[in-house]
């Protein structure tokens, strides 16, 4: 009986150590992802600065809206605050807004994305692989453990966009 109760913990206690490592490797993630979302405005060039707020959104509920609060909260872009905005569904997406984040469960939605906010100076980021190659603008993929972006310039370019050159010295171009 003692040998299946200590089997039976231990088997217990390995499924709640492996969850915490999980939410502890998403955190990890988010706080990366958010990151370079941040440092991203400091590269790109908007054709008309944001009058009242710049605006990140992401493509429903993910844990990352957590980090991007926490920085929103004590940063700013070009002076200006920042607001989160959440979009349960591409229709949603604000003419104003100038990142949308699409988190690796929503990339489903991407077409639909660029063509909903294709006449719009919107940063379209996803975080699948492959979908650098299918029009995301930036694409956060993983390398040898470590997380990088791809740059697909020519979408960047069509959507009136300009970029800091020194961004291809940290991303890889498609």
């Amino acid at each position: 009986m003692k040998i299946w109760l200590t089997i039976l913990f231990l088997f217990w206690f390995k499924i709640y150590a492996g969850a915490q490592s999980l939410d502890e490797y998403q955190r990890t993630q988010d706080q990366i992802h958010t990151f370079y979302l941040y440092n991203f405005t400091r590269y790109f060039v908007w054709p008309t600065p944001p009058e009242q707020t710049f605006v990140i959104g992401v493509m429903g509920e993910h844990s990352i809206v957590k980090e991007l609060t926490t920085m929103a909260n004590t940063r700013t872009v070009g002076g200006k605050p920042i607001s989160i905005r959440i979009y349960q569904n591409p229709q949603e997406i604000d003419p104003e807004c100038h990142i949308v984040f699409i988190p690796h469960e929503n990339s489903y939605w991407l077409s639909e994305i660029l063509s909903v906010t294709r006449e719009r100076p919107s940063l379209i980021v996803s975080s699948k692989p492959g979908l650098g190659q299918f029009g995301s603008l930036l694409n956060f993929v993983a390398e040898r453990g470590k997380i990088i972006f791809e740059i697909n310039e020519e979408a960047i370019k069509s959507r009136q966009l300009k970029f800091i050159q020194q961004l291809k010295a940290i991303g890889h171009i498609l």
